[in-house]
């Protein structure tokens, strides 16, 4: 992936773990780029409606 120029960059995820008394997960995050993987392990804490 080269600074210069734009690039598309796939981002998937994969539930982790949910706690349901504090209404949050954790999600991990995975981003692609030309097929590799831009960095390594990425988590978010998302909260629940």
């Amino acid at each position: 992936m080269e600074a210069d120029k734009a690039a598309a960059i796939e981002f998937t995820g994969k539930v982790k773990s949910v706690d349901s008394d504090s209404k949050t997960a954790v999600v991990a995050i995975v981003a692609k780029s030309e097929g590799r993987k831009i960095f390594g392990r990425a988590t978010a804490t998302v909260r629940l409606a």
